[in-house]
């Protein structure tokens, strides 16, 4: 991998451009263009779509990116630091990650800086659990909070109920957690409340339903890796069943992230 600062070029109609940096191996070409003053989100496209008419990939450095990047455009945030240096920050706005400028690049150069949820990536999985007094036999118990998948700079949560549609993958991770920790079973359970059963927790000591609501509340406690005996690895790789799962209903967005390969 080759680079040049300050690289002309022009578009196959003729329209001008000079990167900051361009990166070359073999016959794909990246510009870096670092962006320190505002840019609107027009502008950006723009200079966007000429690099691209003339066949080349452009990663954006901004001091303030006032747009949400997307799969099109590749764009981070760039602090400097008190030591006269530059961090990027990648991630969605409430889990972002400063990472170098370098480890940033070659990840780039790697294919792994990747949008969305690639397949393939590797994932971490663990399970927060969190302890409440049964309201039926008002013993201690400790019920699972969350189980999260975190892949790059992202996570996804799941609650015990939504695990149910996709027990194909959750159900070897939910019985590979130890019977020391006495978690009651999960299992589906007749809500008189919203009158409908639900794969939940229970207690372990009476196998009351715990509703969904105390999963929240119990969501501050220990955190438990997924090193079970069951199941002896601590990752799992990315397939389209894991991804339909990540996906569902939209309701979460994955944009620009730093990937480990399976």
């Amino acid at each position: 991998m080759a680079g040049r600062a300050r690289v002309r070029g022009q578009t196959p109609s003729g329209e001008q451009w000079k990167a900051d940096v361009l990166a070359q191996k073999g016959n794909a070409k990246v510009a870096i263009e670092i962006q320190w003053s505002g840019q609107t989100e027009e502008e950006t496209y723009r200079r966007r779509e000429r690099y691209k008419q003339s066949g080349v990939r452009c990663l954006w450095l901004m001091r303030r990116c006032g747009f949400v990047p997307n799969k099109e455009t590749p764009a981070v945030e760039i602090v400097d630091t008190p030591d006269g240096d530059f961090t990027a920050h990648i991630g969605p706005s409430d889990q972002k990650t400063a990472i170098p400028i370098r480890d940033l690049l070659n990840a780039c150069f790697q294919k792994r800086f990747r949008f969305g949820v690639p397949l393939g990536i590797r994932a971490n999985v663990s399970v927060s659990t969190g302890t409440m007094s049964c309201w039926k036999c008002g013993a201690e118990t400790r019920i699972i909070s969350s189980v999260d998948i975190q892949f790059g700079t992202h996570i996804r949560s799941f609650t015990v109920a939504e695990c149910e549609k996709y027990m194909d993958l959750f159900s070897a991770i939910l019985s590979s957690l130890s019977p020391k920790l006495e978690i009651g079973t999960i299992k589906s359970r007749y809500s008189r409340a919203l009158e409908v059963s639900y794969l939940s927790n229970g207690c372990f000591h009476c196998d009351a339903l715990i509703g969904q609501g105390y999963e929240h509340e119990a969501g501050y406690g220990p955190v438990i890796s997924y090193y079970g005996t069951v199941i002896s690895y601590p990752v799992i790789e990315i397939s389209e069943r894991w991804r339909q799962a990540i996906t569902a209903d939209g309701k979460f967005e994955f944009g620009w992230s730093i990937y480990e390969q399976g």
